[in-house]
């Protein structure tokens, strides 16, 4: 029995991570780009993020990161300024524009919600928060665990 619910689970996690690519953000960028453009925003900071920090926290290289930039810096969508306190670096900003594509996917996703929490009812919803919250802060103590992390 436990066979088929590790089947079960893991199958409505593939389901899930393949709707959540196919969820609408907008024509004119990929989910890669959405992605970055995310992490520029989840930055914080008015000031930007340097395309290193950039790197480290997507584990890639800077010119990898700086390919999906420039995409996104042709579209109009960020916009790129040489770090005044280290000019060998670059600081990046959403644009204008950049901000309305994030605000726009953030209004799809609580459009989304509202959606199934009228069909499951506010109750099981906040149930399955919890649960779900659980399940991924055990999921994130398993990662850290085989990567030899801890939480000390």
């Amino acid at each position: 029995m436990s066979g088929n619910i590790n089947f079960e689970i893991s199958e409505k996690f593939r389901r899930m991570r393949q709707l959540m690519m196919q969820m609408p953000i907008d024509e004119r960028i990929s989910h890669g780009e959405f992605g970055l453009m995310n992490i520029i925003k989840d930055n914080g900071s008015p000031d930007g993020i340097t395309v290193s920090q950039i790197a480290a926290e997507l584990e890639v290289t800077p010119p990898a990161v700086s390919r999906t930039l420039k995409s996104l810096d042709e579209k109009g969508f960020i916009e790129r300024r040489v770090n005044m306190l280290n000019r060998r670096s670059t600081i990046v900003i959403l644009t204008e524009k950049g901000e309305e594509i994030l605000d726009n996917a953030q209004k799809n996703m609580l459009s989304l919600i509202s959606f199934i929490k009228e069909k499951m009812g506010t109750e099981r919803v906040n149930e399955f928060n919890v649960l779900y919250g659980e399940m991924l802060e055990y999921m994130c103590q398993y990662v850290n665990q085989k990567e030899g992390k801890t939480d000390d």
